[in-house]
């Protein structure tokens, strides 16, 4: 019986298992990074062209305004308060009145289409204006043509009234004769030309009635607001004075960018590029009438007027 074979012989007809070189190993894994770039870059790709596709682009607008106290009626004026400086023998008068009216307040709630935007550029707009974007791929497709133009698209109008008050106080300056302790004090006299001031502050009361809900774009909207809520008003106090003297003029506005007020006497405001929406201004040296008018213009072009008129004392000579 012949001898076992012992140790690492190796058995009739195995051959030896060569190890794996580094250059496979390095083709295998170069073969992996490969496949992975390539995926990314079809992602990517795929991204890209669906962010240059021509999408409907949307923003949700969801805003609200409010128009001036109106419909109303003024009282009375009358004196809250007086007090006489002796040494000049002046009478300083504080008169009060109260406007009672409504104001009315409008809502728009929908979505305004910008355009057929690509979605990179529909997202920066929707960025810039801090709304929030809607991009509907499937609603184009279906419809099988471009979609309306910009601006369209319907939301919800909604109008409400309140009550509102309006409270004007003024300061009048009246001479009397004499001094000091001989001063005799002018009266209570009510004459225009002795206002030297004006003031207004406004208040908003409670609901009245039920708020109306009507349907339309947000044009239709800005339209309205122009339509019913934009106002502007002008005056003047005094609004009669003696030749060579001067006036204040006041302006107010609502829902307007921009306003300005020309004199027939030369005086022109804003002397700045400010849009001068409210304003109080010394006029210059009055010698003649002066009428003052305000040209105040909306976001939607519209031009609103007003206009007030300062007279002159007429001087009477004894012949």
């Amino acid at each position: 019986m012949p001898p076992s074979q012992s140790g690492g012989a190796s058995s009739p007809g195995s051959a030896p298992q060569p190890s794996p070189s580094p250059l496979s190993q390095h083709h295998v894994l170069i073969g992996a990074v490969s496949a992975v770039i390539l995926l990314i870059a079809l992602l990517v790709g795929v991204e890209l062209a669906r962010s240059n596709a021509d999408v409907i682009c949307q923003k949700v607008m969801d805003t609200s305004d409010q128009g001036s106290c109106s419909n109303g009626t003024w009282t009375a004026w009358a004196t809250t308060g007086q007090s006489t400086d002796q040494a000049t023998c002046k009478t300083t008068y504080t008169d009060q009145r109260t406007y009672t009216g409504t104001r009315q307040s409008t809502t728009f709630h929908g979505a305004q289409v910008i355009g057929v935007l690509n979605l990179h550029q529909c997202h920066a707009l929707g960025g810039d204006s801090g709304g929030e974007v809607h991009v509907d791929d499937e609603t184009r497709a279906a419809m099988g043509e471009q979609p309306a133009a910009a601006g369209s698209n319907t939301g919800t109008m909604t109008s409400q009234f309140a009550a509102c008050q309006i409270v004007e106080t003024r300061t009048r300056v009246v001479q009397g004769t004499g001094s000091g302790a001989g001063c005799v004090p002018g009266g209570n006299n009510l004459d225009p030309r002795n206002v030297t001031s004006e003031s207004r502050t406004e208040t908003t009361g409670n609901v009245i009635g039920s708020a109306q809900t009507t349907s339309g774009s947000y044009d239709d909207y800005r339209n309205m607001v122009d339509a019913q809520l934009a106002t502007s008003s002008i005056w003047a106090a005094p609004a009669l004075l003696h030749k060579g003297e001067t006036t204040l003029v006041y302006w107010t506005s609502d829902h307007a960018k921009s306003c300005t007020v020309t004199g027939t006497n030369g005086d022109a405001w804003p002397k700045t590029s400010v849009a001068a929406l409210t304003g109080k201004e010394v006029s210059g040296k009055i010698n003649d009438k002066v009428t003052y008018n305000l040209a105040c213009t909306t976001a939607s072009g519209k031009v609103l007027h007003d206009s007030t008129e300062v007279n002159i004392i007429p001087d009477f000579q004894e012949k």
